[in-house]
Protein backbone atom coordinates (compact mmCIF):
# COMPACT_ATOMS: atom_id res chain seq x y z
CA UNK A 1 0.00 0.00 0.00
CA UNK A 2 1.03 3.60 -0.88
CA UNK A 3 1.92 6.49 1.23
CA UNK A 4 -1.46 8.15 2.42
CA UNK A 5 -2.53 11.24 0.57
CA UNK A 6 -3.14 14.45 3.36
CA UNK A 7 -5.78 16.80 3.05
CA UNK A 8 -4.06 20.15 2.82
CA UNK A 9 -8.08 21.72 3.51
CA UNK A 10 -11.62 21.24 3.22
CA UNK A 11 -11.52 20.76 -0.28
CA UNK A 12 -7.99 19.35 -1.29
CA UNK A 13 -6.72 15.58 -0.93
CA UNK A 14 -2.35 15.29 -2.34
CA UNK A 15 -0.45 12.92 -3.06
CA UNK A 16 3.60 11.88 -3.63
CA UNK A 17 4.50 8.92 -4.91
CA UNK A 18 7.73 8.00 -6.37
CA UNK A 19 6.51 5.14 -9.07
CA UNK A 20 8.93 2.60 -10.33
CA UNK A 21 9.35 3.79 -14.19
CA UNK A 22 10.97 6.48 -16.16
CA UNK A 23 8.57 9.73 -16.61
CA UNK A 24 7.80 8.90 -20.31
CA UNK A 25 6.55 5.30 -19.32
CA UNK A 26 4.38 7.07 -15.98
CA UNK A 27 3.38 9.68 -19.15
CA UNK A 28 1.89 7.19 -21.03
CA UNK A 29 -0.01 5.23 -18.42
CA UNK A 30 -1.86 8.98 -17.31
CA UNK A 31 -2.64 9.69 -21.23
CA UNK A 32 -3.36 7.00 -23.15
CA UNK A 33 -6.40 5.16 -22.96
CA UNK A 34 -5.81 1.60 -23.27
CA UNK A 35 -2.89 2.38 -20.39
CA UNK A 36 -5.22 4.54 -18.23
CA UNK A 37 -7.50 1.31 -18.27
CA UNK A 38 -5.36 -0.60 -16.18
CA UNK A 39 -5.21 1.35 -13.27
CA UNK A 40 -7.91 4.01 -13.29
CA UNK A 41 -11.02 3.59 -15.76
CA UNK A 42 -12.23 2.27 -19.20
CA UNK A 43 -11.02 6.25 -20.90
CA UNK A 44 -11.85 8.65 -24.16
CA UNK A 45 -8.92 11.00 -23.63
CA UNK A 46 -8.06 13.98 -26.21
CA UNK A 47 -4.94 15.21 -25.78
CA UNK A 48 -4.40 18.79 -25.62
CA UNK A 49 -5.88 21.77 -23.82
CA UNK A 50 -9.50 21.51 -23.97
CA UNK A 51 -9.40 18.17 -25.04
CA UNK A 52 -12.18 15.69 -23.66
CA UNK A 53 -11.49 13.50 -21.13
CA UNK A 54 -14.10 10.61 -20.08
CA UNK A 55 -13.56 7.67 -17.13
CA UNK A 56 -15.95 4.52 -16.67
CA UNK A 57 -15.42 3.86 -13.39
CA UNK A 58 -16.21 -0.15 -13.06
CA UNK A 59 -14.04 -0.86 -9.30
CA UNK A 60 -17.01 -1.92 -7.53
CA UNK A 61 -16.78 -4.94 -9.87
CA UNK A 62 -13.43 -6.41 -10.80
CA UNK A 63 -14.29 -8.18 -14.00
CA UNK A 64 -15.42 -4.81 -15.40
CA UNK A 65 -18.21 -5.88 -16.76
CA UNK A 66 -21.63 -4.56 -17.25
CA UNK A 67 -22.24 -0.75 -16.95
CA UNK A 68 -19.94 1.47 -15.01
CA UNK A 69 -20.35 2.82 -11.72
CA UNK A 70 -19.76 5.88 -12.08
CA UNK A 71 -19.02 8.48 -15.23
CA UNK A 72 -16.51 10.48 -14.78
CA UNK A 73 -16.55 14.11 -17.58
CA UNK A 74 -14.38 17.26 -18.10
CA UNK A 75 -12.02 18.88 -19.78
CA UNK A 76 -7.93 19.37 -20.16
CA UNK A 77 -6.73 22.59 -18.38
CA UNK A 78 -2.85 21.66 -18.57
CA UNK A 79 -1.17 19.50 -21.17
CA UNK A 80 2.97 20.14 -20.71
CA UNK A 81 4.38 16.69 -21.98
CA UNK A 82 5.90 14.29 -20.25
CA UNK A 83 5.57 17.17 -16.88
CA UNK A 84 2.10 17.95 -16.10
CA UNK A 85 -1.63 17.53 -16.65
CA UNK A 86 -4.66 19.11 -15.22
CA UNK A 87 -8.28 18.23 -16.17
CA UNK A 88 -11.37 19.32 -14.85
CA UNK A 89 -13.36 16.26 -13.62
CA UNK A 90 -17.46 16.20 -12.70
CA UNK A 91 -19.73 13.07 -12.64
CA UNK A 92 -22.32 12.84 -15.39
CA UNK A 93 -25.72 13.18 -14.45
CA UNK A 94 -25.15 14.32 -10.90
CA UNK A 95 -26.26 18.17 -10.35
CA UNK A 96 -25.34 18.32 -6.50
CA UNK A 97 -21.69 17.49 -7.62
CA UNK A 98 -20.17 20.17 -8.81
CA UNK A 99 -17.01 20.83 -11.07
CA UNK A 100 -13.43 19.58 -9.48
CA UNK A 101 -10.21 19.61 -10.55
CA UNK A 102 -6.92 16.59 -11.26
CA UNK A 103 -3.84 17.56 -11.35
CA UNK A 104 -0.72 15.78 -11.79
CA UNK A 105 2.88 16.44 -11.82
CA UNK A 106 5.83 14.62 -13.14
CA UNK A 107 9.45 15.01 -11.97
CA UNK A 108 12.29 12.89 -13.47
CA UNK A 109 14.47 10.83 -11.04
CA UNK A 110 16.21 9.10 -13.01
CA UNK A 111 14.76 5.60 -14.00
CA UNK A 112 11.83 6.14 -11.73
CA UNK A 113 9.35 9.05 -11.71
CA UNK A 114 8.03 11.08 -9.02
CA UNK A 115 4.20 12.13 -9.23
CA UNK A 116 2.22 14.56 -7.41
CA UNK A 117 -1.68 14.74 -7.95
CA UNK A 118 -3.76 16.92 -6.40
CA UNK A 119 -7.17 16.73 -6.41
CA UNK A 120 -9.15 20.43 -4.97
CA UNK A 121 -12.65 21.45 -5.09
CA UNK A 122 -14.01 18.90 -3.85
CA UNK A 123 -17.38 18.91 -2.68
CA UNK A 124 -18.68 18.67 0.67
CA UNK A 125 -16.78 16.85 3.76
CA UNK A 126 -18.92 13.86 3.49
CA UNK A 127 -16.99 13.29 0.08
CA UNK A 128 -13.67 13.84 0.97
CA UNK A 129 -12.30 10.48 2.61
CA UNK A 130 -14.14 8.74 -0.07
CA UNK A 131 -12.47 10.89 -2.75
CA UNK A 132 -9.27 10.50 -1.40
CA UNK A 133 -9.60 6.37 -0.54
CA UNK A 134 -10.51 5.58 -4.00
CA UNK A 135 -7.37 8.13 -5.21
CA UNK A 136 -5.12 5.99 -2.88
CA UNK A 137 -6.33 2.67 -4.21
CA UNK A 138 -6.22 3.78 -8.08
CA UNK A 139 -2.38 5.13 -7.15
CA UNK A 140 -1.50 2.15 -5.90
CA UNK A 141 -2.91 0.37 -9.08
CA UNK A 142 -1.30 2.73 -10.90
CA UNK A 143 1.99 1.64 -8.80
CA UNK A 144 1.51 -2.03 -9.07
CA UNK A 145 1.02 -1.82 -13.14
CA UNK A 146 4.36 -0.06 -13.51
CA UNK A 147 6.06 -2.54 -11.30
CA UNK A 148 4.53 -5.19 -13.68
CA UNK A 149 2.19 -6.33 -11.64
CA UNK A 150 -1.66 -6.87 -11.26
CA UNK A 151 -2.91 -5.29 -8.63
CA UNK A 152 -5.22 -7.51 -6.08
CA UNK A 153 -9.26 -7.13 -5.75
CA UNK A 154 -10.24 -3.38 -5.48
CA UNK A 155 -12.93 -2.57 -3.49
CA UNK A 156 -11.54 -4.67 0.12
CA UNK A 157 -8.63 -2.47 -0.70
CA UNK A 158 -10.60 0.57 -0.69
CA UNK A 159 -12.42 -0.56 2.32
CA UNK A 160 -9.71 -1.40 4.25
CA UNK A 161 -8.14 1.94 4.12
CA UNK A 162 -11.30 4.04 4.00
CA UNK A 163 -11.72 4.02 7.68
CA UNK A 164 -7.98 5.92 8.03
CA UNK A 165 -9.14 8.77 5.25
CA UNK A 166 -12.46 9.21 7.52
CA UNK A 167 -10.59 9.53 10.69
CA UNK A 168 -8.06 12.08 8.80
CA UNK A 169 -11.29 14.03 7.39
CA UNK A 170 -12.55 14.25 10.89
CA UNK A 171 -9.84 16.52 11.71
CA UNK A 172 -9.68 18.51 8.95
Amino acid sequence: MGELGEFTDEKTVRFERVLPRPIERVWEYVTKPELIATWLADADFEPGVGGRVELRMRHADDTKAGPPSAIIRGAITRWDPPNALAYTFRSAGTDDWAETNVSLELTSEGDRTRLLFVHTDIVGREWLAPTAAGWHTMLDDLQTRLAGGEPESFMPRLQAIGSEYQRRAAEV
